[in-house]
């Protein structure tokens, strides 16, 4: 199978600690996600109610995930994952996200994201 260009999202990366990591949409992410918070993620942003919380938590589901699959070494609970990012490193990952429309250069006018379901 070609994990390269399986259809999934395209690999990116964030920074934290110092350390860049990989955080890749997949399904495996998505699962960690429902077994983080008891939710369906693509169910909450078609409904429009993807809280910061929401994607902070489904940040570190991409990093952990693609972490286990790179080999990248990532011990970090998701609490102390939370304590550490702020809603703005989070939202600009997410807003360049292919889930969420693409390009952040044009996402937010006023303060306000003009993606449904994207908190600014």
């Amino acid at each position: 199978m070609d994990t390269q260009n399986s259809g999934l999202m395209e690999a990116k990366s964030f920074n934290f600690g110092g350390r860049t990591l990989p955080a890749r949409m997949s399904m495996g992410a998505l699962r960690r996600f429902r077994r983080e918070t008891g939710q369906d993620f693509l169910k909450l942003q078609t409904e429009g109610e993807v809280s910061a919380e929401a994607l902070a938590v489904l940040l570190w589901c991409c990093i952990s995930a693609q972490s286990r699959v790179d080999g990248v070494e990532f011990n970090v609970s998701c609490d102390d994952f939370l304590d550490r990012v702020t809603p703005d490193e989070v939202s600009a990952w997410y807003v360049d996200t292919p889930e969420a429309g693409g390009d952040a250069g044009n996402d937010t006018e006023g303060g306000e994201s003009k993606k449904k379901g994207v908190p600014a």
